[in-house]
């Protein structure tokens, strides 16, 4: 079962940036999973959710290379944007 986590996110031009206060966690405490529709993040024995099942615009990031980092009690997740990349496709 999942418990309320609080977080701050914003959209920068690299992607998604989470920050999630854990005061008095270090990394060891933690644990970060990709699950279909959210990023689940274990704290000891307790589990919490951020889902983006509803953003609209998840196609635009990149939910399977997420980056985590861990400071002072500050986690930071990063959702990398996807980069259009152009191909020319040949004729034949």
């Amino acid at each position: 079962m999942y418990n309320k986590l609080v977080y701050k996110y914003q959209v920068t031009e690299d992607g998604l940036l989470f920050n999630v206060e854990l005061a008095g966690k270090s990394k060891e405490d933690v644990k970060i999973f990709k699950e279909d529709y959210a990023i689940a993040i274990k704290v000891e024995e307790n589990k919490y959710s951020i889902s983006y099942e509803n953003y609209l615009l998840r196609a635009k990031y990149d939910f399977d290379n997420i980056k985590a980092k861990m400071k002072n009690g500050l986690l930071t997740i990063t959702v990398p944007q996807i980069k259009k990349v152009e191909k020319q496709i040949e004729i034949e």
